[in-house]
């Protein structure tokens, strides 16, 4: 058939193929460079964001330790008020990561059981560290201060778990975003 087509015809059919051959590359660079920039908003909106306030909680939860054991070592009970507030930002920041839309339900699930957990550490922190640093001599409170002991021992244990799951959850965060930082260079090449 090609053969018998005259050179008219052959030119027409040639250039027609040419002219969707580009439209389809225009189409599919199109889709490809709106799915890079879909996949860098969801990056810059929700997954940077995520992986910093991971970090910050994980930054602000070991704060909170260090207050706790300075209130005991020089026995200011002040102190303690200053590991609430780091408390309340770490906190605020596994909050904030809850309400980023896009992100894997599997890591906000995560969060939201470690705010409401660290919610009640805080609580229950607060009330025995208060009762630690407080200063009674009495011979009578010696018992209480034994089971002060027991108390502070056990928030110890749950501090090493928080502070072991706020670090995989920063990490999770962090290689997600690589991922997605990688794909997106990948599909831009």
């Amino acid at each position: 058939m090609w053969k018998k087509l005259k050179i008219a015809g052959k030119i027409w059919i040639s250039l027609s193929i040419l002219i969707i051959g580009y439209f389809i590359t225009m189409f599919v660079g199109f889709t490809n460079g709106r799915n890079a920039e879909i996949s860098l908003l969801n990056i810059a909106e929700n997954l940077f964001p995520a992986s910093q306030m991971s970090i910050a909680a994980v930054n602000n939860f070991e704060e909170q330790i260090k207050f706790y054991n300075d209130a005991i070592m020089l026995g200011d009970e002040s102190l303690l008020v200053s590991a609430k507030d780091t408390a309340d930002r770490c906190i605020n920041n596994l909050n904030e990561i809850k309400k980023l839309p896009d992100l894997p339900a599997i890591l906000i699930s995560t969060t939201g059981t470690l705010s409401e957990d660290l919610t009640e550490f805080t609580k229950t922190a607060q009330e025995v560290y208060t009762e630690y640093s407080r200063d009674d001599e009495d011979s009578e409170n010696k018992k209480d201060m034994e089971l002060l002991s027991k108390k502070i021992k056990n928030l110890a244990n749950e501090t090493q778990t928080f502070k072991t799951n706020l670090k995989t959850l920063s990490v999770d965060f962090s290689k997600e975003l690589k991922s997605e930082l990688t794909k997106l260079r990948d599909t831009s090449k």
